[in-house]
Order: structure tokens, then sequence, then C-alpha cells
């Protein structure tokens, strides 16, 4: 019996261990699918949850203060969000439920743009508006002035006006008074003006009989000029002429050495032949000497040009020598071992003497004056020859230098004026005077020389 019992009590154990144990499995595997559940519950709600906030933001300073100023109840933190937002856009625009796109769009109408503060925009208005508030009591206060100035102006014209008023009476009276005495002095100047008229065509009778008169008187005058000038003709025919510069192929010296190098030339001339700085010699071929040509103007040989145009620039110490630039050169045609060289003007041996005349355009502007000829001479000094200082050309004139060949004058017309008889009489004058003495100088063979061949043969040009 003791042993029945105890095999009964084994199975009874057994079997509350096996029931012990289903329960035990059937609980865990109920409570591990609770638990999974939470889990992906869990999951899900993290993952919706970091679409709106990452676990880094969580811990902004930002968040954590929103979080809190907004409790602890569901939806706190969006809540207080959405206040703010509320808030910060009533605050901008005056109504709280217009989006941030709208806000925007209606700032940029003010023109703030995206990224530009707009407290720091109210800013600078509020500082243009106080700037434009002062500017506008400045000039409220300079309109003030302005009024006030205006108002005095005003009642200074106002009283200018009763004053002006009173002096235009007083004028009114003087104008009358003024219009009498106009009318008797225009009366009387008629008159005047009417006897003035007939005694000016008196006078103009008269004056046109003197023109006639004066014409007839010139005429004669012409024909008397044209004998006393055959007859002058005549007396130079028995006049011997000494012995004067012969021009044809002279030269005054050579050229002893040349150096292309430095542009200058050594002539056989110096202090001693009286030679100064700056006299210019014309240059020619030793070959062809110094060349002539006809001068159909006067008649006479007219030199031409050499290859060359030189200055004294150095006297050299043997005193019979000196040191020449050279100004102007030919093309083609170089300068030689003893070359000549030639300056009318000058003479070693002896000082030629020149009569000047007439008008000149020394400095090429068309137009000729008396003045000018002072030039002349200068040079001719400068160079070392002598003026002569006489009112007719001397028998012993060496060179006579001849100005601008004034024209004959046109015959008077019907009419003449004072003036135009004296500036023909003055014209006349001078041309006979320039003809007489161009026939006067070839009667006494005494070379003559236009301005441009003087020029040539002393070597000048003018740069």
């Amino acid at each position: 019996m003791a042993s029945r019992s105890g095999g009964n009590g084994v199975v009874i154990a057994l079997v509350a261990f096996v029931f012990l144990f289903v329960i035990s499995a059937s609980l865990a595997v109920l409570f591990y699918t609770q638990g999974t559940a939470k889990d992906e519950k869990y999951t899900s709600a993290e993952r919706t949850k970091r679409q709106f906030i990452t676990a880094a933001q969580e811990g902004d300073k930002l968040f954590v203060d929103t979080k809190a100023r907004g409790g602890s109840g569901d939806g706190a933190v969006f809540t207080q969000l959405k206040s703010d937002r509320d808030w910060f856009v009533d605050k901008l625009v005056g109504d709280a439920t217009k989006s941030f796109q709208v806000v925007e769009q209606e700032l940029k109408e003010f023109g703030i743009e995206a990224g530009e503060s707009t407290l720091g925009r109210l800013r600078d208005m509020t500082t243009q508006l106080e700037d434009a508030e002062r500017e506008l009591d400045k000039l409220k206060r300079a309109q003030q002035a302005a009024l006030a100035a205006s108002k005095r102006e005003l009642d200074q014209v106002n009283n200018d006006r009763t004053s002006n008023a009173e002096t235009f009476d007083a004028l009114r009276g003087r104008i009358g008074e003024i219009q009498d005495d106009y009318n008797t002095s225009l009366e009387a100047t008629n008159t005047e003006r009417d006897d003035l008229v007939a005694m000016h065509e008196k006078t103009k009778t008269d004056h046109q009989a003197e023109a006639r008169a004066l014409k007839a008187e010139i005429d004669a005058k012409d024909a008397e000029i044209q004998r006393l000038r055959a007859r002058i003709a005549s007396l130079l025919n028995l006049i011997e002429r000494p012995d004067g510069p012969k021009m044809e192929y002279e030269h005054d010296g050579r050229v002893l050495e040349v150096n292309p190098r430095t542009n200058t030339v050594v002539i056989n001339l110096g202090k001693s032949d009286r030679l100064i700085l700056g006299m210019r010699f014309e240059i020619y071929d030793e070959q062809t000497g110094v060349r002539l040509a006809p001068n159909t103007q006067l008649g006479v040989p007219e030199e031409i040009p050499g290859k060359a145009t030189v200055e004294v620039v150095r006297m050299l110490d043997d005193g019979r020598s000196a040191s020449c630039r050279v100004i102007r050169q030919t093309f083609g045609q170089p300068l030689v071992t003893g070359d000549l060289v030639s300056n009318i003007v000058y003479d070693k041996d002896r000082k030629f003497r020149f009569y000047v005349s007439g008008d000149f355009d020394f400095n090429g502007d068309g137009r000729a004056s008396s003045g000018e000829r002072t030039r002349v001479k200068n040079l001719i000094e400068q160079w070392g020859g002598e003026v002569i200082d006489a009112d007719q050309m001397p028998v012993d004139t060496d060179f006579l230098i001849m100005g601008r060949q004034p024209n004959l004058p046109r015959k008077l017309g019907e009419d003449p004026t004072e003036q135009d008889i004296q500036n023909y009489i003055e014209q006349r004058r001078k041309a006979l005077e320039y003809l007489e003495l161009v026939g006067q100088a070839q009667k006494l063979s005494v070379p003559m020389l236009t301005q441009n061949r003087f020029m040539t043969l002393i070597g000048y040009y003018q740069r």
C-alpha cells in the first residue's frame, strides 16, 4: 500500500509540472507578443517624431525653452510654436492668419528682400524719417523767414508805389513840356536839314570840278615826269661808274674739311678775315662755280642757290679758319673738300656798300611794309656790309636791294573822292620812283637784288 501511494504522488507532481510549464510557456508567448507590438509601436512613433525633430534638435535651447513654456500636455510644443508664429506675424503685418509666403511678398512691396533685416530696415527708415522731419522743420523756419521778408518787401513796394505815383504825375507834366520843345526843335531841324542838303549838293558839284582839275594836273605831271626821266637817263650816260663788285663767279673761300658725322665743315676763313659768328655762306661745286641765271624782272643776272648753306659756329685757334654747321643741303649733292663758299655781303678785303629801297615782306605774311626794311638793313650790317643812309642812291653804291615792286594804280573813275585822289597820287609816286631807281641802277651798272635773291645770296633761310 505504501508503494502505491508513493507512485501516485510522482504522477501528480509530474502532471502539475507539465501544467505549470504549459501555463508558463503560454504566458511567455503572450508577454513576448505584447512586447513586440509595443516595440513596433514605439519604433513607428519614433520614426514619425523624427520627421519633425531630430534627436540633436531635442537638446537645442530653443526647443527646450519652447517645451518648458508650453507645459507638459499633448501638443504643448506645437501649441507654443503656433502661438509664437501668430504673435510674430501679427506684430509684423497685423494679421496672424497670413502665411509666411504672404508676409514675405508684402515685405518685398516695401523694399525688404529675403535675408534683409526688417528691424534694421525699420531703424534706417526711422533715422531717415527723423532726418526728414528735421529738414522739414528747417524748411518751415526758412519759409516763415521768407514770408516775413516778402511781407516787408511788399510793404516797401506799396510805400514805393505811393511815392512813385506822385513822381509819375510830376513826370507826365514834364513829358508834356519836353514834347512841346521837341516839336519846336524838329521844325527847326527840318529847316536846317534842307539847308544842309542844298549845301552838300553844291559842295559835291564843286569837288567834282576840283577832281577833274586835279586829274588834268596829274596827267600833266606824268608827262613832265616822263620828260625828266628821259633827261635823267641821258645825264646818267655821262657818268662813269667806278669799279664795283663783279658778281660773276666770285667766291669768298673754300671748304677745307668735311665731317658728315657731326654735319659740319671747316672753311679757310677765320677771325683775321673779319668773319663773325652766325654769318652764313652758300656752298658751290668747284667745277660749276657760283652759278647765275637771268632775272627777267630786273634784267640782270641772278645767283642760283648753292648745294648747301652753312653757318659759322666756331672760330678756330689759327685765326684763318672756322667751323660751320650745315643748315641746308640739296639731296644727292655731297659736300667735298675744295667746294666754294660765297656770301654776297661779305668780302674779307673790303666792305660793300648797300642802298636799300622799297617795302619788304620779310616775315612772309603776304603784306609788305616799310618797317620790315629795318630788318634787312640789320642783316646787312650783321654780315659785315655798310648800309647807305641817303634819300638818293649814290654813284659809288655796290649793291641795290629792292623791295616789292609797287603796281601802277588804275585810272581814277568819273566821281573820285578826295581820299581816292590822294591814294592814287601816292601809289603812282611809289611805282614811278621804283621804276626810276631801277633805271638809274641799270645805267650805273649797280647790281640789283630782290628780297628773295638777297636772302639767297647771304645764305639766310627762315626756320
